[in-house]
C-alpha cells in the first residue's frame, strides 16, 4: 500500500517523516507545494532528499490526481488546494491530520460548532490593544499587496465558496485532531463525514528520548509566557497577572521569534516596562536543544490562550515537571484535567505557586499521562491505523 503525503515547510515534518519511516508500513512519498516560491526553511539537510518540492501548480495537481497511490495523507489543510480533493479518484482514501490552526482559521467549519469556536479570543488588555492598533494606511496597503499576491499565485484558493469547502471536506475519509473534543465538534457539521484516526504530530525521536533523561535539579524559578508573537496568547493580560508575583531573581521568558513583528515589539516594550532586566524577549530562533534547556530553567509557564495552542510546549513542560497555567475556559485546560494531569488555572497564579515546584508525586503522575512523547507507542498506533486502512482499501 502506498501513501502520498502532502506536507508544509514546517518544523514538525522531521518528526513526522522519522516516525513513519520507522513503522515499516508500505511505501511513503512526501511532496510539498511551495506556492510563493519562498526559500525552504525546514525541508533542508536529509529532508531535502526525502521531500519533493513543487513550484508549479499544474504539476502539483497532476501528481495528486494520478492514481498510483492508495492513501492521500494531508498534514494540515494548508498543505493542499482543497478544490482538488473532490477530484481525487474514489478508490483513494484521504486522511487529514489537523494541526489545530487549520481548523480555527477556517470559519466555515465552525458554523455549526459553537463549543470550540474561538468567539472569545482576546482578554481585556489585548482586546483594547487590538482596538488601538486598528486601521492604518500603511497596514491596509501592506495587506492589499499581500492579498493581490495571493490572488495572482493562488486564485483557486482565494475564490472558494462555502459549498466548495463543504464538498472538499466531505471527501475526507479519516481525520486526526490534536484534541478529541475538536473532532467531536467537527462532527456537528453534516458535511463532515470522516472517521476518527489517532495520529500525533511527533517531535524527533531524540527529543522523546531527551525528556526522559534525568536532569540535574534547578533552583531557577523563571516563568515562561506564551510560545509565539500572537495576540491570541494575550501576553499583556498574562503580564498583568504576573505583576507583583514574580519570584525573586526569576526572569520572564517570552518567545517572540515566531509571529507578528509589530505585536512582538509591543509585548517586549511592555514586558521591559513591568519587569525591567528580568524580561527576556526571545527574538531569534534557537536550536531545539537550547530551547529545551531554556524551558527546563522555568518553574512555571502561562499560556493565556482560549483555543488549543502550544500543545507541544505544554507537553514538554509537563514532562520536565513544570507547572502550567491555562484559562479554565480553554478546551486544552479541560483536556488535561479530564486526563488526570495536574494543571493550573489562571486564577491560581500567586507568588507562592510560582515559587513552589510540583511535588515528586505530581511530576510522576503528569508524566504517566503523557503519551505524545512515547516514540514506541506512536509507532504502534500508526501501524494499527495502517492495518485498518489496508483492510478497507482491500475491500473497496
Amino acid at each position: 500500500m502506498k501513501f502520498l503525503h502532502c506536507v508544509l515547510d514546517e518544523k514538525f515534518i522531521a518528526g513526522i517523516y522519522e516516525i513513519i519511516e520507522k513503522t515499516g508500513t508500505g511505501e511513503h512519498e512526501f511532496i510539498c507545494f511551495n506556492q510563493f516560491h519562498q526559500s525552504v526553511r525546514y525541508l533542508t539537510g536529509p529532508l531535502a532528499e526525502k521531500v519533493r518540492i513543487f513550484t508549479s501548480r499544474r504539476k502539483f495537481r497532476k501528481r495528486l490526481l494520478s492514481a498510483d497511490y492508495d492513501v492521500l495523507f494531508i498534514h494540515s489543510l494548508k498543505a493542499v488546494d482543497l478544490k482538488i480533493l473532490p477530484q481525487i479518484p474514489s478508490q483513494i482514501k484521504v486522511w487529514w491530520s489537523s494541526w489545530g490552526y487549520d481548523i480555527y482559521s477556517n470559519s466555515q467549519i465552525w458554523k455549526n460548532s459553537s463549543d470550540l469556536a474561538p468567539c472569545r479570543r482576546f482578554a481585556p488588555l489585548t482586546a483594547a490593544l487590538n482596538a488601538q492598533r486598528g486601521f492604518s494606511l500603511k497596514k491596509a496597503l501592506k495587506n492589499l499587496i499581500m492579498q493581490c499576491g495571493f490572488l495572482l499565485l493562488s486564485p483557486e484558493r482565494f475564490f472558494m465558496s462555502r459549498k466548495q469547502f463543504e464538498k472538499a471536506v466531505a471527501r475526507i475519509d479519516y481525520c486526526s485532531t490534536v484534541l478529541p473534543a475538536e473532532f467531536e465538534d467537527l462532527k456537528k457539521n453534516p458535511f463532515f463525514k470522516a472517521e476518527f484516526m489517532s495520529f500525533t504530530v511527533p517531535p524527533p525521536q531524540w527529543v522523546c528520548d531527551n525528556i526522559r533523561v534525568q536532569r540535574a535539579p534547578t533552583d531557577k524559578r523563571n516563568v515562561l509566557v506564551g510560545q509565539a508573537a500572537a495576540p491570541a496568547m494575550n501576553h499583556l493580560d498574562a503580564f498583568e497577572l504576573l505583576r507583583g508575583k514574580l519570584p525573586e531573581n526569576a526572569d520572564v521568558i517570552v518567545p517572540l521569534s515566531y509571529g507578528n513583528k509589530e505585536y512582538a515589539n509591543i509585548v517586549e516594550r511592555k514586558g521591559c516596562e513591568l519587569f525591567g532586566p528580568h524580561m527576556q524577549g526571545l527574538r531569534k530562533f534557537m536550536p531545539l536543544q537550547e530551547y529545551m534547556d531554556l524551558l527546563y530553567s522555568c518553574n512555571s509557564a502561562i499560556f493565556y490562550s482560549y483555543r488549543q495552542q502550544a500543545l507541544g510546549n505544554i507537553n514538554l513542560l509537563l514532562a520536565f515537571g513544570k507547572k502550567v497555567f491555562l484559562p479554565r475556559e480553554s478546551c486544552t485546560w479541560r483536556f488535561f484535567r479530564e486526563k488526570g494531569v495536574r494543571i493550573f488555572s489562571l486564577e491560581e497564579i500567586s507568588a507562592e505557586e510560582l515559587s513552589t515546584p510540583l511535588s515528586k508525586e505530581e511530576v510522576e503522575n503528569n508524566r504517566q499521562h503523557l503519551t505524545d512523547y512515547d516514540f514506541a507507542a506512536m509507532i504502534q498506533t500508526f501501524q494499527k491505523n495502517y492495518e485498518i486502512i489496508k483492510n478497507e482499501v482491500k475491500h473497496f
